[in-house]
């Protein structure tokens, strides 16, 4: 008799098969080769900030030796080498920052129509400049955390070899046990990695449920796969089959395996979210697709996904699993506690949330202004234009405000919309204290 993950593991399969995941994660492979070098350096030098260029090097390309053999990891070297070379000027070095994060962000675009595609939502046409800002925004984040989660890992590794070399000896804790350490460990990161990919780069909503189960059997066929794709690129006759090219091509191996499972990832997600009843909906600036476009691209009706329909479908009969007794009254608390909240409070809450998140790029754009301005600008207008300090320092001021007022700019609209926030929570105080001196009914 099946089990219902089974059940749940088949259909996925049939979706990815009809969704033509290979076919998305072959344009995926084609796209990382113009982003994962700007990808590395970036991720590099945030990790770098902390552990030193040169530590972080190695650190890196060791694990990359594992993932896609000696050979590739060599040429992946020589690529960003050649990336992160120090342009000539000031100008030229601005232009190559930019450059350097429009081609790391540039597979989030094809990643983000791949899950498009699979959950059967697309982008309006008409979605206006400041949505396509966004969404540009969006993937430079996406690398950044990337370059975060690299520091996480580095960090965590730093801290096994520490305790290993203190305590191992003396406690005789086995080889494995490590080993076991390690991999929770890297799981944790890929799984979070995932989990972030699903719930933010789709033009859909998402419960955060159904997010971590499939970002978890995400994380977990990638740690079982890459074991599997490391012995076959490591061998020297792979690279061999292929020649003088045989590094780009076991490259794109490699991203094009990964792709098929993070794909089958989001399969499953979808999966999931449907076996218990619940919606996939798209964005605001979304919609869901129709028969005619999916026919357009050359795939089925698409008629499996919940997508559009104005109810949702029964719930399948799944028994439930140990993530949804262990989350369940959590997510019931959350649920029920959000129903006690107005519209006008929630959407008051919106924009304070929105307001903050601003507020952190506003200090993130100033501190990156100011450390570029600061060692590159007043430096080259001193040493090689002449300048005295005080013109250096007077552009390097204007810059600051530059910056300052345009994230000034964002941030008034949004506490003109939030202003009143503090009065709602004022008048609910006053309901509150009103009814606490009101006199009983006898």
């Amino acid at each position: 008799m099946k089990t219902p993950w089974i059940g749940l593991l088949k259909r996925s399969l049939d979706d990815w098969m009809e969704d033509k995941a290979l076919r998305l994660s072959a344009a995926l492979a084609y796209y990382s080769i113009f982003s994962i070098a700007p990808l590395l350096v970036i991720t590099m030098g945030i990790a770098g900030l902390a552990f030193g260029t040169e530590a972080v090097s190695g650190q890196l390309y060791d694990e990359l030796r594992g993932y896609v053999g000696a050979q590739s990891a060599a040429a992946l070297q020589s690529m960003v080498q050649s990336a992160s070379k120090p342009a000539q000027g000031i100008w030229a070095t601005v232009a190559g920052f930019v450059m350097l994060m429009v081609g790391a962000s540039g597979v989030f675009g094809q990643l983000k129509d791949a899950l498009n595609t699979i959950w059967e939502v697309k982008p309006k046409p008409d979605i206006g400049l400041m949505a396509h800002f966004r969404e540009k925004l969006l993937s430079f984040g996406m690398v950044l955390v990337i370059g975060f989660l690299l520091l996480v890992s580095l960090v965590l590794s730093a801290a096994i070899s520490g305790v290993n070399h203190f305590v191992g000896h003396s406690l005789a804790i086995p080889a494995v046990v490590w080993g076991m350490i390690a991999f929770v460990i890297s799981l944790g990161i890929v799984t979070t990695l995932f989990a972030m990919i699903f719930k933010i780069l789709p033009d859909a909503r998402v419960g955060w449920g159904d997010v971590w189960v499939g970002a978890i059997v995400t994380g977990l066929l990638f740690e079982v796969g890459k074991t599997a794709l490391g012995w076959y690129l490591g061998r020297e006759s792979t690279s061999s089959a292929y020649g003088a090219a045989g590094s780009v091509v076991l490259l794109l191996l490699w991203v094009y395996y990964t792709s098929c499972i993070l794909f089958f990832g989001a399969e499953f997600t979808q999966v999931y979210a449907q076996a218990g009843g619940r919606l996939i909906m798209p964005t605001e600036n979304a919609r869901p697709v129709t028969e005619t476009d999916r026919a357009q691209q050359g795939l089925g009706p698409g008629t499996r996904s919940p997508i559009g329909r104005d109810e949702p479908p029964p719930p399948r009969d799944v028994h439930p699993d140990f993530f949804q007794r262990l989350t369940g009254p959590f997510l019931k608390y959350v649920e029920a506690r959000g129903t006690l909240l107005t519209i006008e409070a929630r959407e008051a809450l919106r924009h304070v949330v929105t307001l903050v998140v601003w507020l952190a790029i506003a200090i993130v754009a100033i501190f990156a202004g100011w450390l570029l301005l600061v060692t590159t600008l007043v430096g080259w207008l001193v040493s090689y234009l002449g300048w005295s300090w005080v013109g250096a320092a007077g552009i390097t001021g204007g810059g600051h405000i530059l910056v300052a007022a345009v994230a000034g700019l964002m941030m008034w609209g949004r506490i003109a919309k939030a202003r009143w926030f503090a009065d709602t929570l004022n008048e609910l105080r006053k309901d509150r204290e009103w009814l606490l001196r009101k006199p009983r009914q006898n």
